[in-house]
Parts: structure tokens; C-alpha cells; sequence
């Protein structure tokens, strides 16, 4: 019952003859890949929260200052990588399965 009640609410309409389920192998990989790029993201941000701090205390020490500017440019970099995997992973899943781009861009809903 249980089971049933999750696949229920798992269930997304893309029209009168789409239906995707949560236990369909794209809707998982599709699933997978937006929670990895999420912690890419996360992970980016708060390095780049961080690098920011190590600049603002650097105290115009050289060598301190480059590492931070080193460590702000890896996380931005970081955070063009995932949006840009995020469009190409939507993209694709919009080929694959025919879903409309703009409900192709939305996160799975339980």
C-alpha cells in the first residue's frame, strides 16, 4: 500500500500521453544527476564564502591574497561547470523522452 501510495504521488503528467513514475530508470538517473549537481553547487558556494573570508583576512599578505583569488576563481568555475551540466543533462532529457523544455528544467517532484 505503502507503495503504491509513493508512485502515486511520484507520478508527473506531462500531457494526455506522457506519464513518468519515480521508479522509471530516466526519471532516477534524471533524479541522480540534479542532487549531484546540486552539491556541486553547494560545495561551490561555500568555498566560495570561504575564499572570500581567507581574502578579507589576509592582510595584504601576497602569497595569502593569490590562494584566495585562486580559490574564488576555482568556485565560480565550479559553479559555471554544474549550471552548464544542469542545461545539457535538461536538454538531453528533453530529447530522450520528448518532455517539454520547460518541465524539463524542473526538478522531479515526489
Amino acid at each position: 500500500m505503502l507503495k503504491n501510495t509513493l508512485l502515486k504521488t511520484a507520478t508527473s503528467n506531462w500531457g494526455p500521453s506522457f506519464t513518468l513514475k519515480m521508479s522509471d530508470p530516466v526519471v532516477i538517473i534524471r533524479f541522480s544527476l540534479n542532487v549531484a549537481i546540486l552539491a556541486v553547487v553547494v560545495v561551490s558556494v561555500f568555498m566560495l564564502i570561504w575564499n572570500g573570508f581567507k581574502f578579507a583576512i589576509s592582510g595584504g599578505k601576497q602569497d595569502k591574497v593569490d590562494e584566495a583569488k585562486k580559490g574564488i576563481l576555482y568556485a565560480l568555475i565550479g559553479i559555471a561547470v554544474a549550471v552548464a551540466a544542469y542545461v545539457v543533462v535538461a536538454v538531453l532529457f528533453k530529447f530522450l523522452t520528448g518532455v517539454p523544455l520547460d518541465q524539463a528544467f524542473k526538478f522531479v517532484n515526489f
